[in-house]
């Protein structure tokens, strides 16, 4: 499975500002182990199952469709924007005080992005106010950016490390 999927991935364009490069054998173990670690972290424990088995079949891109409207995760972890901070900027200082690093790995619905590194303000400029559902994986387990389809649904994921 992990050959297929990084086979899907070399064809996905490159070319978009901060996008890596085709991701190594360890650097796919390093996304999938981020990407279990938010789902761990942020997914509701009775969906989580279902989103750890998911991530790693075909069946990401259809699944990943839920991230648009207020996806199974745990709420109680989410601080929602408030609108006169939801501009890249802000967000990315928000995150920053929270302790994000200047890189950060996307999982989202729209496939230029999903599965990427980027640097956290080409993420950033990427998502905000773009209408596809996205999380930015800042620090696996305990920080993250979630961005809703609806205008106005950005909200920071923090639980205590």
């Amino acid at each position: 499975r992990a050959v297929a999927l990084l086979r899907q991935e070399s064809k996905v364009s490159h070319g978009a500002a901060g996008l890596s490069p085709v991701p190594s054998p360890s650097q796919y173990a390093d996304r999938m182990d981020s990407e279990e670690a938010i789902v761990r972290a942020f997914v509701l424990t009775e969906r989580r199952p279902r989103w750890l088995a998911v991530l790693q079949t075909k069946k990401r891109r259809a699944h990943l469709q839920r991230l648009a409207h207020r996806p199974d995760l745990d709420w109680r972890y989410a601080t929602r924007i408030p609108p006169q901070e939801q501009d890249e900027e802000n967000i990315a200082r928000q995150l920053r005080a929270k302790g994000a690093p200047e890189d950060c790995q996307v999982i989202s619905e729209d496939s230029r992005f999903d599965t990427h590194s980027m640097l956290l303000t080409d993420a950033l400029a990427a998502v905000v106010g773009r209408g596809f559902g996205t999380i930015l994986v800042c620090i696996p387990g305990s920080l993250a950016y979630y961005e809703g389809e609806d205008p106005g649904e950005r909200y920071i994921l923090e639980r205590p490390r």
